[in-house]
């Protein structure tokens, strides 16, 4: 991610903290980058966010699974999750959040 894009994600996380993955959010985005950039550019840059919203959630939802199966996950798996941006390997950690016997099979097989 570019250091402009990493910006406009902390900050788009920051104003919208509470309702960041409504479309009036997003829609809100728009019109603020639609100020700031090109058109091109500035759908760009929502539809980057938009994805890193969507991926957040995902991962939050692996945690939450995790917790829910096993008890606490350790910050080791939380910071490996966190890290994660690729939406498929989300996803993949979400299939294996939900058919692994262990955070120990979770954590070497991810």
């Amino acid at each position: 991610m570019t250091d402009i894009m990493s910006c406009c994600v902390a900050l788009a996380d920051f104003y919208c903290n509470v309702e960041k993955y409504s479309k009036e959010s997003v829609d809100g985005l728009t019109r603020g980058f639609a100020a700031l950039f090109d058109a091109k550019e500035a759908e760009q840059m929502t539809v980057t966010i938009a994805q890193h919203w969507k991926n957040e959630g995902k991962t939050e939802a692996v945690l939450t699974f995790l917790e829910s199966r096993f008890g606490e996950v350790p910050a080791s798996i939380q910071k490996k999750l966190a890290a994660l941006q690729d939406a498929k390997i989300i996803e993949k950690a979400l299939q294996l959040a939900a058919t692994c016997q262990s955070l120990k099979e979770f954590q070497k097989t991810l």
